[in-house]
């Protein structure tokens, strides 16, 4: 049974590769949970749960904008709740009916009727007339006259998703063995059902697309493209698996864009229906509801997280050196020698993975199934501590002397603890230190078959990491930021020292006497702790005014690395000088790096719901500008430099891309945007008058030119003299 297993989680595995490269352009960010959208010209259509629809002007997707917003007596249910905007209607898909609003005015949107039918599940509207299903079963109405709305036939069929192409609506049906309905519809006064089958293994809440002859479905953790060019005969052409728990697909040309719950959005080349393959992912902040798509610019609901606008033109990922996917959610991510270790958010436990080639990583074994899902991983020689939260925080002590036979030595429950909180885990040679709620707990390990709990220490907030250092301990408690404590006697730790950082204290990295900080919505805080009871800030640092830093800053070479996990975006620093800290470059994934460790000079990442990543050290490493390069940017110059009063920056483009070009201070802080638009491939001249975004003059100095088309980054540096 053992090897069933592993060998099923071995051809998961070999499912899902990272192709293209995704960026994020923009977002837009609301209170409340937003659970669908459509687009139309420069306007995006979100609908919340509440019943608010709002309007943004996207025609800048960077800097989206607010633009009107009509509040409807009634809720919005998620997955099967729905916006569509046909000309100047948009019709919504509520808890009690289906709600008309007049958008002609995207600044006022008006209230223009509704029809009573009580929950619905989805809607097609074309030609005046609209299609709507759900749990009354298909209803086609003639809707010319919004204000006398008629019925004009109810054939029944209760469906998840409907598509209409010519005079053919296809319907899909969850919870039924046939899962597929095609109608003729010529007659939308008498529609006559031409098929119904084709069994598929459907659960709740499906969705159908049509596209040159076939149909695609989507559902939970399958894909399926559907032959109909007879329409009374479809045939079944490929299935892919993997999909994670999706329930709306939008096609355009030859991908298909699925929503893909935890994981953000799946992209899928369907040019070839019979051999369905992944191109590419992107991981959104949070719960991917639906989304849609227009000029290679996807617009997805993001639930709590609002709009978020990614760029998915398909580029080839050109950071990335390999990828392997887990079985499950990879979270923690330790190393030793030629092996990686995961922690697997689900009840999977550890994945051993042999990384002795970088360019080709293989997955070992899988171990430690159980009750628990696994949290974090600590190594230290031969030593692995690997910790599981809920339903019962606890820590594994396993012997990894031989990494694809780890023996499990012991496995202690932690007293202490919160049920769904993380359950940090740090080793020294002699002690672990593991958080669990606000407890630290304490335990000898001087023999690591048997550890002897020896003290527990009370924090202020839950404790998301723990850090010691001689007789010193750093702990994150969240949104009391950092206590330090003394643990020379280590049966009674005290308190000795606290900084309240501004935002969530998460992940921290230890440089002599500086505490690199990563502070969630707070960025990246770096305290001097060379006195340890009195931590003083040095400096912060947020990239965008939106960033959000959970990953533990790397320090390599004098270089900070840290991930912004809002925008999926990597940024390299030299802190060679803590006085004098400077962007060097940056460049965006396709992806949600949750861990990231540095070992045998690779960079390796977990990926939440994508497995384990390795990044090229160049793209990250490089400090001499010249070797900071880009596939679409290149021939960058500036002049003349130093300037006094304007400097010209040129830039060849060789694709049409959406280009910034901005500038910024040594420490990363944003001055100015030169330009930020759609650009045509070629040579550009662009201007700087050495003045910032509200038109005053800078004091002189060094400063960043930074273009950028998303995906890649080029940095230069430029001396204003004044």
């Amino acid at each position: 049974m053992k090897r069933l297993i592993i060998l099923f989680q071995i051809l998961v595995f070999l499912q899902v590769n990272i192709y293209a490269i995704y960026y994020k352009v923009g977002s837009f960010q609301t209170s409340g949970r937003v659970v669908s959208l459509d687009i139309k010209g420069d306007y995006v259509y979100t609908a919340k749960y509440t019943g608010l629809i709002e309007i943004i002007n996207v025609s800048d997707p960077e800097q989206p904008q607010f633009t009107g917003s009509i509040q409807l007596t009634d809720y919005i249910p998620g997955v099967i709740g729905r916006i569509t905007v046909s000309d100047t209607l948009a019709f919504i898909l509520g808890n009690d009916s289906v709600h008309i609003v007049n958008v002609a005015d995207p600044f006022m949107p008006v209230y223009a009727g509704g029809i009573d039918r009580g929950k619905t599940s989805d809607i097609v509207i074309s030609n005046n007339l609209a299609y709507i299903t759900g749990y009354g079963g298909l209803s086609i109405y003639d809707i010319s006259n919004i204000q006398s709305i008629q019925l004009l036939s109810s054939p029944g069929g209760n469906f998840d998703g409907m598509c209409l192409n010519d005079s053919l609506l296809y319907g899909v049906r969850s919870g039924s063995p046939n899962s597929l309905y095609i109608i003729n519809v010529s007659d939308p006064k008498n529609p006559v059902l031409i098929f119904e089958g084709i069994d598929l293994p459907i659960g709740s809440f499906a969705d159908i697309a049509f596209s040159g002859f076939f149909v695609f479905i989507v559902n939970s953790r399958h894909f399926w493209s559907i032959d109909v060019h007879n329409p009374v005969n479809p045939v079944m052409t490929d299935t892919l698996k993997g999909v994670q728990s999706s329930n709306k697909i939008y096609l355009q040309a030859d991908r298909a864009f699925i929503n893909h719950s935890y994981a953000g959005i799946r992209v899928v080349d369907i040019s070839d229906p019979t051999s369905l393959t992944t191109l590419g992912v992107f991981d959104t902040p949070g719960f991917s509801e639906q989304v849609v798509i227009e000029n290679n610019i996807a617009y997805v609901a993001d639930s709590y997280n609002g709009l978020q606008i990614i760029d998915v033109t398909d580029n080839s990922n050109s950071y990335m050196v390999s990828s392997l996917q887990t079985s499950y959610m990879a979270k923690g991510i330790d190393a030793c020698d030629d092996f990686a270790y995961i922690a697997k958010h689900g009840y999977l436990g550890l994945d051993v993975i042999d990384i002795s080639d970088v360019n080709e990583p293989v997955l070992s074994g899988s171990y430690f199934s159980g009750i628990g899902r696994a949290d974090n991983i600590s190594v230290l020689n031969n030593h692995l501590c690997l910790t599981r939260g809920y339903p019962i925080p606890e820590v594994l002590f396993i012997d990894i002397s031989v990494p694809s036979n780890p023996v499990l030595l012991n496995q202690v429950k932690l007293v202490y603890g919160a049920l769904f909180g993380p359950v940090p885990v740090f080793q020294t040679v002699s002690y672990a230190f593991v958080g669990s709620g606000n407890t630290l707990n304490i335990f000898d390990i001087s023999d690591f078959s048997n550890p002897v709990f020896v003290a527990k220490y009370i924090a202020a907030d839950q404790i998301t990491d723990i850090v010691v250092e001689g007789n010193i301990g750093y702990i994150s408690v969240e949104e009391s930021g950092i206590e330090i404590i003394d643990v020379e006697n280590i049966i009674s730790p005290q308190f000795i020292g606290l900084y309240n950082t501004p935002g969530n204290a998460m992940k921290m990295t230890l440089q002599s006497d500086k505490l690199i900080v990563a502070d969630g919505f707070g960025g990246v805080q770096i305290l001097d702790i060379s006195n340890p009871s009195s931590p003083l800030l040095m400096k912060s640092i947020k990239p965008h005014d939106n960033s959000i830093i959970n990953t533990r800053p790397l320090i390599v070479d004098n270089k900070l690395i840290i991930v912004d996990m809002e925008w999926n975006e990597l940024f390299t620093y030299s802190i060679a000088d803590f006085n004098n800290i400077q962007l060097l470059s940056s460049f965006r994934l396709n992806v949600e790096i949750n861990n990231l460790i540095y070992h045998n000079e690779s960079f390796i990442g977990t990926m939440n719901n994508y497995g384990m990543i390795i990044l090229k050290n160049s793209a990250i490493l490089s400090i001499d500008e010249n070797e900071v390069s880009s596939n679409s940017v290149s021939a960058v110059s500036i002049y003349p430099n130093p300037f006094k009063s304007s400097v010209t920056i040129s830039f060849n483009l060789n694709e049409k891309s959406f280009v910034n070009v901005e500038i910024y201070s040594l420490t990363g802080m944003k001055i100015k945007t030169i330009i930020k638009e759609f650009t045509e491939a070629g040579l550009h001249n662009v201007f700087w008058d050495g003045t910032d975004v509200n038109k005053n003059a800078i004091q002189s100095g060094t400063y960043i030119v930074r273009i950028r088309n998303g995906k890649e980054s080029i940095v230069r540096k430029v001396l204003l003299m004044r």
